[in-house]
């Protein structure tokens, strides 16, 4: 279970615009708002639930549509079409290269990711292989095949 402070630092350093493209919703930008077609009702037609790029909540302005002031992880939830709330805060905080602890209590800076991008393929097999605890000593020598390194290595991606 992630805490509300987790919760508030992440939707604190998500970036509304990235979120939105890597959910491939379609936006129309207005200074500090971005405009959306709601996800919360059937026919929702045009742009019309707006998101605060600042505060990082969002207003539906259809008639009848009750879902105003949640803030964007409700929202994230609704797009990915998922009751898992866990699993979307852990989703935004991957696009800010931010990482949870799997209890949920710390988070940190992601180590994997960088401005650059991904650590090299070798560099980020072997510290995948290490965390996943698959050698166990030191002294013995572990083969393995390039299709379990190309399948640990896109488990990291």
């Amino acid at each position: 279970m992630i805490s509300k402070r987790i919760e508030r630092t992440v939707i604190r350093n998500t970036n509304v615009i990235e979120l939105l493209d890597d959910l491939d919703v379609s936006y129309k930008r207005y200074g500090d708002e971005v405009r959306i077609v709601c996800p919360f009702h059937r026919n929702a037609n045009g742009y019309n639930l707006s998101i605060n790029v600042k505060k990082r909540v969002f207003c539906c302005f259809s008639h009848g549509c009750e879902k105003n002031g949640y803030n964007l992880v409700d929202l994230v939830m609704r797009i990915m079409k998922t009751d898992d709330r866990e699993k979307a805060i852990r989703y935004m905080a991957s696009l800010a290269n931010l990482e949870i602890d799997y209890l949920g209590r710390n988070i940190t800076k992601d180590s994997y990711k960088t401005k650059k991008g991904l650590l090299s393929f070798k560099d980020s097999t072997l510290s995948f292989i290490k965390e996943s605890r698959t050698v166990e000593a030191e002294d013995e020598t572990a083969v393995y095949k390039e299709s379990q390194i190309r399948e640990w290595h896109n488990a990291l991606l």
